[in-house]
């Protein structure tokens, strides 16, 4: 998904997995809590709330607001799960690019 310095939308999406003898299926985060680690090309970071899309499937979005996207470069994204029980994993970190604007 391409970003650009300054955007709000597209949301961030991705699925928290694990891998067990090889084979790494979507973890099920049903019932948990997900706060989002951005680390922004400066070294920044930003705490966010997640929205769990699907806790079966493991999917998660987060509608980026004004300043979460202003600077180029690599951002560095990790995902802290809370589960019900109060036991936590962290997901990631995973890259994701932001261009800088052109005008």
């Amino acid at each position: 998904m391409a970003l650009t310095k300054g955007d709000t939308s597209p949301d961030l999406t991705g699925t928290c997995t694990q891998e067990l003898a090889g084979v790494v299926t979507p973890a099920n985060i049903t019932g948990a809590t997900l706060a989002l680690h951005i680390k922004k090309p400066s070294g920044t970071v930003l705490t966010k709330t997640g929205v769990i899309v699907s806790g079966p499937a493991g999917t998660w979005s987060y509608t980026p607001i004004a300043g979460d996207l202003d600077e180029a470069g690599v951002y560095w994204i990790e995902n802290q799960v809370t589960f019900s029980n109060g036991r936590i994993q962290t997901f990631g970190p995973a890259g994701q690019e932001v261009q800088d604007q052109i005008a």
